[in-house]
């Protein structure tokens, strides 16, 4: 797999430490979309740069536009009276599964409007996931995983299958030359992958849309890694690992 990212792209020099938001339980999806749109708003009001790692109880969480569609309040009902509510998010691209078990990344910092590309601004959010893999004795590859959900150029892969979904938003910040950066990862840790596939795929069927992606080009760390860890106790391994990653860097 081929990074996007080009050889010379430089990541900037950082200012200050990051600060952290860790949710260990899963809170109602909403709660916590909530919450990061709030974190974006207070960045932007002046806050330090922040990092929040959390997990979601069940939902699919689809672009805003999918709300307009014309069977989306009958499809959307119908799952959610199944226990997956329907949430709608400000990104782009196509619906993706909250649930247990996977473990949710937000990069929210201030940084000069002319400073990052989009590029390096997902190589920051990127690399510190892929040096936590490692921690694990897995390697991830960056790129995009044709018939994976919501596939996108800056995902990661393990051997060839994915298991990190990445986005970004940018919004001006609150002084002039100033845009705030929220940059979030979807990590398929341990949650029930043939499930979450399932529950997306008869949403999709019920818009009258194309179910566009096939289970077995996506994987979670758990299935990587064998039976030898209960998924609680991988969970909060990697969020710990994950810390310690991001605290010895520095934000933008």
């Amino acid at each position: 797999m081929t990074s996007p990212f080009p050889p010379a792209d430089p990541t900037p020099p950082g200012v200050g430490r990051w600060r952290f938001e860790i949710e260990r339980d899963a809170a109602p999806a909403a709660e916590r979309l909530r919450a990061e749109e709030a974190l974006l708003e207070r960045v932007r009001d002046g806050e330090p740069p922040t990092c929040g790692i959390w997990q979601a109880a069940r939902a699919i969480v689809v672009p805003r536009p999918w709300t307009d569609l014309p069977a989306f309040a009958e499809a959307a009902a119908g799952m959610e009276a199944r226990g997956w509510p329907v949430l709608p998010r400000l990104s782009g691209g196509t619906p993706v599964p909250q649930m247990p078990g996977v473990l949710n990344l937000s990069f929210v910092y201030p940084v000069a409007s002319n400073l990052w590309s989009l590029e390096a601004a997902y190589r920051h959010l990127v690399e510190p996931l892929r040096h936590a893999t490692r921690d694990f004795g897995v390697e991830a590859e960056v790129g995009e995983v044709t018939g994976s959900l919501c596939a996108g150029r800056f995902d990661l892969a393990i051997g060839g299958r994915k298991f990190v979904g990445t986005a970004q938003r940018r919004r001006s910040g609150g002084r002039p030359g100033l845009t705030v950066i929220l940059a979030h990862a979807t990590l398929w840790i341990a949650p029930d992958l043939d499930l979450a596939c399932a529950a997306v795929a008869d949403f999709l069927t019920a818009l009258g849309r194309p179910v566009d992606f096939r289970p077995e080009t996506m994987t979670t760390l758990a299935a990587e890694l064998g039976p030898s860890r209960p998924a609680d106790r991988l969970i909060a391994e990697f969020t710990d690992a994950l810390r310690r990653v991001i605290d010895d860097a520095r934000p933008p």
